[in-house]
């Protein structure tokens, strides 16, 4: 099961986990903006890059191995959203 573990689920939140432990979900207001999305392991490598949401509202984790990674949603190098993701299934 893979689970987002910061930030809480709450309105002021941009990014979700779907509970399918496959998609990462952005919320819609994030949707068409120029925005880049990384997910980094525990030894510090980028393991997912996405510059530019566009028209896109999830990214799929199904093919990264069980562990736990951080996030960072960035736009214009300015850091708006960050987290972790326990990936476990």
């Amino acid at each position: 099961m893979a689970s987002i573990l910061y930030p809480l689920p709450t309105d002021e939140n941009k990014v979700y986990f779907d509970g399918t432990n496959k998609i990462i979900v952005f919320d819609k207001t994030l949707q068409n903006q120029s925005l880049t999305f990384e997910l980094v392991d525990m030894q510090r490598r980028v393991v997912l890059r996405t510059i530019g949401l566009g028209n896109k509202n999830s990214i799929s984790i199904a093919n990264l191995l069980n562990g736990i990674y951080l996030y960072h949603l960035t736009k214009n190098g300015m850091v708006i959203c960050t987290g972790k993701i326990l990936k476990n299934n």
